[in-house]
């Protein structure tokens, strides 16, 4: 199998001008296009670029802001999560608390996923929306590392709720809110993306 290469195409601003680049990035390992299929650190680390989370864990390892731009714990097993309001996907669709709903639905009941990521998830109780930008989680017992867990979930539009694997490697269902648009994926080969001007 060749390496699969990461392509990245951006647009850097220095000053007053625009300099185009393009990175490359070599990787040892195959790419599965599905964000929910395979919990692996190799494929988290492409999701995070493509995709968007709830919130993320920077490079301290400390929990930011994402798609949740506030988050508060109103009893030991309760969560509030206020979404982004300006936030969209790549396609020009709104992102909304469905996304988030349809997201954890889909990691919890995708069979083909040979790596799930239902452990990250295995203490939500339930996860609802309470309006288009406000979403609660309800868990089986205190958790206080629910945010890093799900920090580990992508989110996808809630049309791609009942999107097979088949469908993102296929590149059909690659839809994400992250800083980075995907262009094209060749399995054992490349995955191009570019800047999201967003």
């Amino acid at each position: 199998m060749k390496r699969t290469i990461f392509a990245v195409l951006g647009v850097a601003a220095f000053a007053q001008s625009a300099i185009a680049a393009e990175v490359v990035i070599a990787a040892r390992t195959e790419l599965a296009m599905d964000p929910h299929a395979q919990w692996l650190d190799t494929n988290t680390a492409y999701y995070n670029h493509i995709y968007g989370s709830l919130v993320r864990i920077d490079e301290k390892s400390s929990i930011v802001a994402d798609l949740a731009e506030s988050w508060k714990a109103i009893s030991e097993t309760e969560w509030i999560f206020n979404l982004r309001k300006n936030a969209t996907f790549h396609d020009g669709s709104s992102f909304e608390a469905r996304d988030v709903v349809a997201s954890f639905n889909r990691v919890r009941s995708l069979k083909t996923a040979t790596s799930p990521f239902t452990g990250a998830i295995a203490t939500v109780k339930e996860i609802k929306d309470l309006d288009p930008y406000t979403i609660s989680i309800t868990t089986t017992r205190p958790d206080p590392v629910l945010l890093h867990a799900i920090a580990n979930i992508q989110i996808v539009p809630s049309e791609k709720e009942a999107a097979t694997t088949a469908s993102f490697n296929a590149s059909e269902s690659v839809i994400g809110t992250g800083p980075y648009k995907f262009v094209s994926y060749k399995a054992g080969d490349q995955l191009v993306l570019e800047r999201n001007a967003k």
